[in-house]
């Protein structure tokens, strides 16, 4: 089973120098995860971590999806997944470039409402016509994202 952390520091130090005075907060934050399950996903190959090719863990590797039948009730599974509100784009045709390895699921029909693309309707495991010219991506809506990433905020007050 997987298990994801969000790990945060904050530091704060205050120095007086003359009559300055300088706050240094630090705060660094990032989350990591341990034991892929089957049915996870990732996008690869986007601008942003909101688009890219779907890539699906299964049997302890990355996978592709075929963009045959392709919809935004599937897109919408994937972004739903990875927290994002929904998705705003199906694309097809490897639009976020040629992904490796198996193409796990071909002839998607999801309703939109399932937990994983495995919950989904389809050909069945490793079963498709498809090559990697035919990787599904998506572009996911979102609101109020922020991308944690390390951060060092400096306040400096002065004082006459």
């Amino acid at each position: 089973m997987e298990q994801c952390h969000l790990v945060a520091k904050l530091k704060v130090d205050l120095y007086f120098i003359g009559v300055k005075c300088q706050i240094v907060i630090t705060v660094n934050a990032w989350l990591f995860c341990e034991g892929y399950s089957n049915g996870r996903v990732q996008l690869v190959g986007g601008a942003t971590s909101r688009e890219g090719r779907v890539e699906i863990w299964y049997n302890s590797q990355w996978n592709t999806v075929c963009d045959d039948d392709w919809d935004i009730s599937d897109a919408n599974v994937v972004c739903q997944q990875l927290g994002f509100q929904e998705a705003v784009t199906a694309h097809q045709s490897a639009h976020h470039g040629r992904g490796t390895g198996q193409i796990l699921l071909d002839d998607l029909q999801c309703t939109g409402r399932e937990a994983s693309l495995l919950e989904c309707s389809h050909r069945g495991i490793n079963i498709h016509d498809c090559g990697h010219g035919e990787d599904a991506s998506v572009t996911c809506e979102c609101r109020l994202c922020m991308d944690i990433s390390p951060t060092i905020i400096i306040i400096i007050l002065e004082y006459e």
